[in-house]
C-alpha cells in the first residue's frame, strides 16, 4: 500500500530541522491539543440543562 508524498515547502523544512527543534514543536502541539480537549470537555458540561426553577402556583382569582 502506497503513501502520499507531500512536496510542500513546509514539509521539506520540517524534515531538515534538528531533533531538538522537532521536540519543541511537538510539545507545543501537544499543549494546544490538551487545551482544545479541555475546552471541548467544558463546553459539554455547560451544555447540560440548567437547574429547574421551582414552580409557584398563583391564585386564579382574588
Amino acid at each position: 500500500m502506497g503513501t502520499l508524498a507531500h512536496n510542500s515547502w513546509l514539509v521539506q523544512v520540517l524534515h531538515r530541522l534538528p531533533d531538538s527543534w522537532l521536540a519543541v514543536l511537538d510539545a507545543w502541539s501537544v499543549r494546544i491539543a490538551v487545551k482544545r480537549r479541555e475546552k471541548r470537555r467544558l463546553a459539554g458540561l455547560r451544555s447540560r440543562l440548567p437547574a429547574t426553577v421551582p414552580y409557584k402556583l398563583k391564585p386564579w382569582r382574588d
